[in-house]
């Protein structure tokens, strides 16, 4: 999964316009790290039995969904995605940073993301805004991914999808913290503000976990394995060294071609335009600065 995230986010960045990194008009939100915090757990709650699908409400461009997909197919669980694929509704004066419209994506291009770089097959769409669109829900969920942005958003899933959560799943929320990283109270008027509500409304006691940035989850007593991401930090660099673009690094270290390449290039060079080694020249004359490199490489 840990490769599959990241090539999939590789590509989302080149189809993104050009400056539009960290706007709103790019094509990813959400980074290959939110993406393996709750694969992880999906995985552990199949670990676990614990029975229910996956509910995604907010999809925007669909990152998110292709990855999900992925882990659901592999487990044998639908991913449901709910979004109105025409944007935000309507937003209140105080939301400033919020205007109705944005992060709108067709269901098409949804769609053809998903056929592309995801599991079609392992996906149903809800189309419409939540109020409306989620009335009836009743499928199992054992994860509720929510990245709606509004706190009326979050409402309108809650009042509509809360009962179906399993009371050994978990809710994961990208709106965990304010853009300055500080929690949410649950005086707030914010998606984790509306999910503290839902859990007290309910009767129920709530823990939240913040595992990065904007990213975090809010856990019931019932919960199974709600550190499930506690170890994943300390794998990443393990894991970064172990993907595609490292392999083929390696494999070109390693390869005779490129090495040839390189001594031959080196012979055509005009002498006095090499570059030199002068701590090992006299120990090996007959061998060139990039011979010398070469050979530093391997020991690498």
């Amino acid at each position: 999964m840990h490769e599959l995230a990241y090539a999939i986010a590789e590509i989302y960045d080149w189809r993104s316009p050009p400056g539009s990194h960290g706007k709103k008009e790019h094509l990813r939100h959400t980074g290959p790290v939110e993406m393996l915090f709750l694969a992880n757990h999906l995985y552990a709650l199949d670990s676990f039995e614990v029975a229910g699908n996956v509910l995604e409400c907010g999809a925007s461009h669909g990152y998110s969904t292709c990855v999900l997909s992925h882990a659901c197919a592999q487990l044998k669980r639908k991913l449901f995605v709910a979004d109105s694929f025409e944007g935000l509704p309507p937003t209140r004066k105080d939301q400033g940073f919020f205007v109705q419209g944005d992060y709108a994506a067709s269901l098409e291009s949804v769609s053809d993301n998903l056929t592309t770089l995801g599991r079609l097959d392992a996906v149903d769409f809800i189309k419409g805004f939540y109020a409306d669109s989620l009335k009836g829900f009743r499928h199992p969920l054992c994860l509720l991914w929510l990245d709606v942005d509004l706190y009326e958003s979050a409402q309108d899933v809650l009042s509509n999808v809360f009962h179906c959560l399993n009371p050994a799943g978990i809710i994961a929320t990208h709106e965990f913290t304010d853009f300055h990283n500080h929690p949410y109270s649950i005086d707030e008027k914010c998606p984790p503000s509306a999910i503290f509500k839902m859990f007290e409304s309910s009767g129920l006691n709530y823990r939240t976990i913040h595992l990065m940035r904007y990213f975090g989850m809010i856990a019931g007593d019932n919960s199974i394995q709600p550190d499930s991401g506690a170890f994943l930090p300390f794998l990443l660099n393990k894991l970064d060294t172990m993907d595609h673009r490292s392999r083929q690094f390696q494999e070109l270290r390693q390869s005779n071609t490129v090495r040839t390449a390189f001594r031959i290039k080196n012979l055509l060079m005009p002498r006095q335009t090499r570059p030199s080694a002068p701590e090992e020249a006299s120990a090996v004359d007959a061998m060139s600065a990039a011979e010398l490199e070469i050979k530093k490489n391997n020991h690498l």
